[in-house]
């Protein structure tokens, strides 16, 4: 089936959210354009939304649209991902091939091919955090590493598979690999063991609810996970949750979340009852429903006076290629 970019359109009250309220719209069709296989998407802090795939970087406003080409030292590529901090943009590929955007030009160049960095050809690549000094963070199958100011380095001895990471707070980082997680200090780089998971899992997303303490695990084949960080129990499943690829996890409001799962929609949950609250999925009766295609982006549409207020929500493939 074709594959066509929608975007989601959510009306927000000041008390409740509406499923009816819901709308998608082909942006291929209002642009005229045809952009396929969207990874990533982000929103900068002047409004635009950018979009990334293998054929180019996507950046549009309510009213207009402009496509960047990646100046790749080899295309052999499977997929381009964003990550933005502190007025910094960048895209990245797969196999390690950075890229920034570069204001004065308005254009994306190349800064940084981590195979060449590590040494290794067939390298892969997780989501990249980037932190408010400008920082990259960047998860791989040789290991964390960091780049900051032209400066690479290694994290740890050891060249363990860094599965995923996310932000903990100002100066930490929660590191996961298939057996563990852990603390990393940004600024000593020391790293403490925070639990040993017992089963093997392939975690795909990170989420971590700072008020509540919790950190939501996303897997590929296992379903979604929670974990109180300061009781330090054992990982608690989400019962009755799909056992298929969880691309994006977000906070929708200070008690719900959105959770983008590979062939299954949007599933809206309470953090703290764990129940499931609103499953977005495809209506054949309804044309502006979610569509059952590839690639969505989110944007909420939160009306404030006679204007409208976009802001990013969270991004779902149905492959489960996700920021």
């Amino acid at each position: 089936m074709k594959s066509q970019l929608l975007i989601f359109f959510l009306f927000l009250s000041i008390f409740n959210v509406y499923a009816s309220d819901v709308k998608f719209y082909n942006i291929n069709a209002m642009y005229g354009i045809s952009m396929r296989e969207m990874a990533s998407v982000c929103k900068d802090e002047n409004g635009f939304i950018w979009a990334s795939s293998k054929t180019g970087i996507l950046r549009i406003t309510e009213s207009d649209y402009r496509i960047y080409q990646l100046p790749y030292k080899t295309a052999n590529i499977i997929n381009v991902k964003l990550a933005y901090n502190n007025s910094f943009l960048i895209a990245y590929t797969n196999n390690g091939q950075f890229f920034h955007y570069n204001k004065l030009h308005d254009r994306f160049d190349l800064f940084l091919d981590l195979r060449v960095s590590l040494k290794n050809s067939y390298l892969s690549v997780g989501k990249v955090v980037i932190d408010d000094e400008q920082a990259l963070w960047i998860p791989t199958s040789g290991g964390l590493c960091k780049y900051k100011n032209g400066m690479f380095s290694k994290i740890g001895e050891k060249q363990i598979m860094t599965q995923s990471i996310a932000p903990y707070d100002q100066t930490h980082l929660l590191v996961t690999h298939q057996d563990s997680i852990s603390l990393l200090n940004m600024n000593t780089l020391e790293q403490k063991s925070v639990y040993e998971i017992n089963n093997t899992f392939q975690i795909s997303s990170l989420f971590y609810d700072n008020k509540g303490e919790v950190l939501w695990i996303g897997t590929s084949t296992d379903g979604l996970f929670y974990f109180w960080i300061c009781k330090k129990k054992s990982l608690l499943p989400f019962l009755d949750f799909p056992k298929q690829p969880i691309g994006v996890i977000t906070e929708s409001s200070d008690s719900t979340l959105l959770v983008g799962i590979d062939g299954q929609g949007v599933w809206e949950l309470d953090k703290d009852k764990k129940k499931v609250l609103n499953i977005l999925k495809e209506d054949i009766d309804n044309p502006f429903s979610f569509v059952g295609m590839e690639f969505m982006i989110f944007i909420a549409m939160v009306s404030r006076g006679c204007g409208s207020l976009p802001i990013l929500v969270g991004f779902l493939s149905s492959t489960g290629n996700l920021p």
